[in-house]
Formats: structure tokens, sequence, C-alpha cells
């Protein structure tokens, strides 16, 4: 993997971007902010993603959850530091509550300017607690190789946590030290490679289920709801079992 950038915190910020494009990340919503300017400016300068700003992180929030929902895919969200973070907590307990996949980025002042009066710096480890299926603290950038394959793991991980059914949200807080723009300094260091993951969600109902559904029901009225697209509850109906049932029970949809 290569990911050119003009210093580390660049470098650090593109691995991350990266991986979660690879991963099937190709929405993304950003609120202005300094601290979070490395992972704004990666995300803009990646062709794969659809980089959307929205001023309010709550809005955004939302927005986010509106665009994974659509579009059947993990849709990221990038904010600075401080209380801008704690603004993502009720679209986090929705995409929890209704398992829609959130790649929560929070970008945070490095450890030596926490605890000591610095401004936009609030306790962010942990932030949303039970709310996300994973938390990490990524760590501020470091210039060797075996880090930043650390990193891109941690970002492949991220995916699967947030697409694993049952979906949901996951929180990645970044820490980041100045310079925060494209500075040039020295090389940074880029990815050596690693394994790739892979992960398959099962879709269609297998026949021992289907069995034990017709066993349970018998003639009874089967009425499926749920927050779905019509084009989702479009699909159910063609699932060859799902016909098999439809001949056999009355079946609403409700979405």
């Amino acid at each position: 993997v290569s990911v050119p950038a003009p210093n580390l915190t660049m470098a650090w910020a593109r691995a991350i971007v990266d991986e979660l494009a690879k991963g099937g990340v190709r929405d993304l919503v950003t609120s202005p902010g300094s601290r979070s300017a490395p992972l704004a400016l990666a995300a803009a300068d990646d062709v794969r993603l659809r980089d959307r700003s929205i001023l309010d992180e709550r809005s955004a929030g939302f927005a986010g959850i509106g665009m994974a929902k659509a579009t059947g895919s993990a849709v990221a969200l990038i904010c600075t530091s401080g209380t801008a973070t704690a603004e993502y907590l009720p679209a986090v307990v929705e995409a929890n509550l209704s398992r829609v996949p959130l790649i929560v980025l929070t970008a945070d002042r490095p450890p030596e300017l926490r605890d000591v009066g610095a401004p936009q710096a609030i306790d962010q480890i942990g932030l949303y607690g039970s709310h996300v299926h994973w938390f990490h603290e990524v760590g501020v950038p470091e210039p060797t190789a075996s880090w930043m394959d650390a990193l891109v793991g941690t970002a492949t991980r991220a995916m699967m946590e947030a697409t694993t059914s049952p979906a949901g949200p996951v929180h990645l807080n970044v820490p980041f030290r100045d310079p925060l723009g494209p500075v040039p300094d020295a090389t940074a260091p880029t990815p050596t490679g690693g394994p790739t993951w892979e992960h398959v969600v099962p879709r269609s109902v297998d026949r021992e289920s289907v069995d034990r559904v017709v066993s349970l029901l018998s003639d009874r009225p089967v009425v499926v709801c749920g927050d779905d697209s019509p084009e989702q509850a479009a699909d159910l109906r063609s699932e060859e079992h799902t016909s098999e049932l439809q001949s056999q029970f009355r079946i609403s949809y409700a979405v």
C-alpha cells in the first residue's frame, strides 16, 4: 500500500481513510475543525469518496445515518476534538438501536495536551460507552512502518465491527500533533502491507429455518415490520424461501 504524504500526520490520516475506502465506505460527512483537518483533507483528496461538509455535528450524525440506510453501506463521520464529539451521541445511539453501520472518527489532542486546560479538549476515551460496537484509541502518529501497519489493521477492524451483522457504530479516537496541514517534513513511513480481512454476512434463509417457521406458524398470518427501504422489502418478497412461505401464509409488509 502506498500512501504518499508530505508529513507523518497526513500519512497517518491518509492510511485510515484509504483503508476505510477499501472496506467499502463511499460516503463521508465532515464537520469543520482544525484538529480534524488531516482526516478531512485526506477524505477530500480520495476520489473514491463522496465527501459532504455539515457545520453542525448533531445534524451531520443523522445525515450519516440517512446515507447509510439509503446506500446499505457504512458511512464515516469526522469531527474535531472537544465538545464537538459529544454532539454525535444522539446519532450514535440511534445507529446502535437501528443497526446502522457508522464509522465515527473523532480527532483529539495528543496526550500531553489533555487535562492541562488546553482548548477544545475533553475526555474522549470511551465517550459513547456501550452504544458503540467497538472503541479504539488510535494513538499519536509514529514514524515507523510497524506502527503504520498496526494503524491499517485498526481501520480494517473498525470496518468489520461496523458492518458484520448486526451492524452498528464504531468509534476511533484519533489524536494528532502539529502540523495539522500538508506542511512538508521528513519522509513519512508507508504501510508494508499485511493480511486483508474478508467477511460474509449471509442474507438468505436456510431450509431448516424455513421448516421451523412453517411448523411454528401453521396457518397464522405473518406481518414483517421494520424501517428498511421499500427496495429492501421488494428484495425480501422475491427471496425463494419467502415466496414459498407466502404461498402458505398471508404475509404483509410494513416498512
